[in-house]
């Protein structure tokens, strides 16, 4: 039993253990289940507001996570999910610490390495809400990684079915590539769990515009995932045409590049489109060809057949029947999934699926 003298000091220390134990109570309570439903898919499962971009509930998040859905569609990065949810909803681990836990330095490099190419062939920058300077390293402080999560006994996921990119004027017009070369594979490697790596030979150089190499280098390419679309081989000739990654300067290839068996004639079909692209750059912007909507060049456009172009107006002031339109389009890219959102037609917004259908006329001369 206690003595009548060490009982103050006894009750002096439950009531310290109360005070913490009602603490910690009241930090567990600043957790609650993510509700971004994407981010369900974290191996974590609880969450704490505000987030690492200061947003007080997981409504505003919300908002603000859904204007990265495109992107995420895109498949540019396998760690794209993982950065985005651990900034949005980031995991609540307040025995660890009260403020919320932010994703790795490395985490954010990777993801900008695969998708950054991806984003600027549509003039769209990285955003400077993910810029990678900000986070922590592993190595100087506490963060969080997919890594962290893997379960030992977890089995390995299979690659899904590969939709091969072949090359047209379309896709160079596009994507706006930063160089095409014939590529002869010495080697492939994959690096940790999550990258693979090809050594090639550049036999010959159909164009380079940012990236400067000459016949004959030998040259590494990226792939930000372990299912690589195609699979290049060993010994083999392909036709690589692809972006350079702004951060680090590597040659990336993402699901925004192709990469075709080679065939002699693809190297006069390249310089010929780049000098068509070049050529239309070069041209005024009020000189523009007339099409109609189903008939071939040169005939007269019908009433209400403009040319919808992506992030602008059209190409005159006359509003195409039946369309459904939405307004307040903004007329140039303001976020990630503004580059694929939909057309303006004078000063009215068409979904891209309406526009790509009514502009048939153009979409054939394109792949020409």
């Amino acid at each position: 039993m206690t003595s009548p003298a060490n009982r103050p000091a006894a009750a002096v220390v439950l009531t310290c253990m109360l005070v913490a134990a009602r603490a910690f109570l009241a930090r567990i309570e600043q957790c609650e289940p993510i509700e971004i439903p994407r981010c369900r898919a974290m191996p974590y499962n609880m969450t704490q507001m505000p987030n690492l971009l200061h947003h007080g509930t997981q409504e505003n998040a919300r908002l603000v996570f859904e204007k990265f859905e495109v992107l995420l569609d895109q498949r540019c990065s396998d760690v794209l999910l993982f950065l985005l949810c651990s900034l949005h909803v980031p995991i609540c681990a307040v025995a660890l610490q009260p403020e919320a836990i932010p994703p790795c330095r490395s985490v954010c490099e990777k993801a900008r390495a695969g998708c950054e190419p991806l984003m600027n062939s549509y003039n769209v920058s990285w955003p400077d809400t993910l810029e990678c300077s900000r986070l922590p390293r592993y190595e100087r402080g506490v963060c969080v990684s997919p890594e962290a999560f893997v379960k030992p006994t977890q089995k390995k996921k299979g690659c899904k079915a590969c939709k091969k990119k072949k090359p047209s004027l379309a896709h160079m017009r596009k994507y706006k590539y930063d160089y095409a070369i014939k590529a002869h594979v010495l080697k492939g490697k994959r690096v940790g769990n999550s990258e693979i790596i090809y050594r090639v030979k550049v036999a010959q150089v159909a164009f380079s515009e940012k990236v400067k190499f000459q016949a004959n280098d030998e040259v590494t390419m990226w792939v930000n995932s372990t299912c690589p679309c195609p699979k290049m081989h060993k010994g083999r000739d392909y036709l690589v045409m692809g972006h350079g990654d702004g951060v680090s300067s590597k040659l990336m290839l993402t699901p925004a590049s192709v990469v075709a068996k080679w065939r002699d004639p693809l190297s006069t079909k390249l310089k010929k489109w780049q000098q068509r692209l070049k050529a239309n750059n070069s041209k005024p912007a009020n000189k523009t060809q007339n099409t109609d909507d189903g008939g071939d060049r040169g005939k007269k456009r019908r009433k209400g057949g403009a040319i919808l172009s992506p992030g602008g107006n059209s190409r005159d002031n006359a509003s195409p029947q039946g369309v459904p339109v939405k307004q307040n389009n903004p007329k140039s890219p303001s976020s990630p999934s503004d580059f694929v959102n939909g057309y303006t037609h004078g000063g009215r917004y068409y979904t891209k699926e309406l526009a790509k259908k009514y502009n048939q006329a153009a979409l054939r001369a394109a792949s020409d």
